[in-house]
């Protein structure tokens, strides 16, 4: 190994450094730290209230900290310039999901493809793949609202996965 390969330093999906946020009196998060490499898979883990949710918001450019630094692939969640390459970087799926009701899987997908910007050639496509990946490719036709909850679990995840983003943040 070359002499500039090993004294790189090593690439990290997330790196958290004295994360704090209050909300009144209530400390959701305080002084919070740490790393997690490219290409793992991470889990938060602990009880309601615990600030998982505040962290994960946080990452996904949704609420600013009060102090410390949160970055995605280098990026700073709390630049504005930087934000919009944090979000393209990410899939978020929140613990509710989001969905519209009077829409079909199929127009659903697309219309997050096209918020991504994906190239109108390519979404009908990318939709018939994102639907079988998440076994619904038969319910592309089906409005929202006929779908039981853990399909429309599964749709919400699709949505994460239109624009095919390098890192997925999954709220419960």
């Amino acid at each position: 190994m070359s002499e500039a390969t090993s004294n790189a330093p090593p690439q990290y999906a997330i790196e958290v450094e004295g994360l704090t946020k209050q909300y009144g009196s209530l400390k959701a998060l305080d002084n919070l730290s740490f790393q997690i490499p490219e290409g793992v898979i991470a889990g938060f883990v602990g009880p309601n209230g615990s600030g998982k949710t505040t962290t994960m918001r946080i990452l996904a450019t949704l609420l600013r900290q009060d102090s410390g630094t949160a970055k995605v692939f280098g990026y700073n969640t709390l630049s504005t310039s930087q934000a919009r390459k944090v979000r393209h970087s990410i899939g978020f799926m929140p613990d509710y999901f989001g969905l519209y009701s009077d829409m079909t899987a199929g127009e659903y997908l697309d219309f997050f493809a096209a918020a991504y910007r994906i190239p109108l050639s390519k979404r009908p496509g990318l939709v018939n793949d994102i639907l079988d990946i998440i076994g619904l490719e038969e319910k592309k036709e089906t409005l929202i609202a006929g779908l039981s909850r853990g399909m429309q679990q599964r749709l919400s995840l699709g949505r994460c996965l239109v624009h095919n983003p390098k890192l997925l943040l999954l709220d419960e």
